[in-house]
């Protein structure tokens, strides 16, 4: 079995203050307790419409200032070129916890939005007849309190 290297790069947003690895961990390059390299913890964030998706976050300061950066796309900033200025990056197995540059890429909304159908992330929506009959209803009633 292969054993994988951890690399290691600073986040170019805060001044080296902040690295973040290829198996998807990051780290604070800031003194702390006498050491330096303190790994820093993830938390999981709610994203979606309906915060259905979850993806590792982590928090930062900076010039007296909080940040929170989503893991995924500290590493693919890192260490996938993005030569196409591409804007989402992508899970390519769809397990957002697995966060290894090997399993991330940039790649564009929609075929992010088709790649969540395709890996079964995300189902289609089905209107059941209520929720035509609601839609419709709303629809007629905007149409008749419009002034004329």
């Amino acid at each position: 079995m292969e054993q994988i290297i951890e690399e290691w790069r600073p986040i170019a947003e805060f001044d080296g203050e902040y690295e973040v690895s290829n198996l998807g961990r990051v780290r604070s390059m800031k003194k702390y307790r006498g050491q330096t390299g303190r790994i820093m913890a993830q938390t999981q964030q709610p994203s979606g419409r309906n915060g259905e998706l979850r993806y590792f976050a982590v928090m930062f300061w900076h010039n007296n200032k909080a940040y929170c950066r989503k893991v995924h796309r500290l590493v693919a900033e890192a260490f996938i070129p993005n030569p196409d200025n591409l804007k989402e990056v992508n899970h390519i197995d769809g397990n957002h916890d697995n966060n290894q540059v090997s399993n991330l890429e940039w790649i564009t909304h929609q075929a992010n939005v088709q790649h969540s159908f395709d890996t079964g992330i995300k189902q289609p929506h089905r209107w059941t007849a209520e929720e035509r009959r609601k839609i419709g209803d709303k629809v007629r009633g905007a149409r008749l309190k419009t002034p004329i």
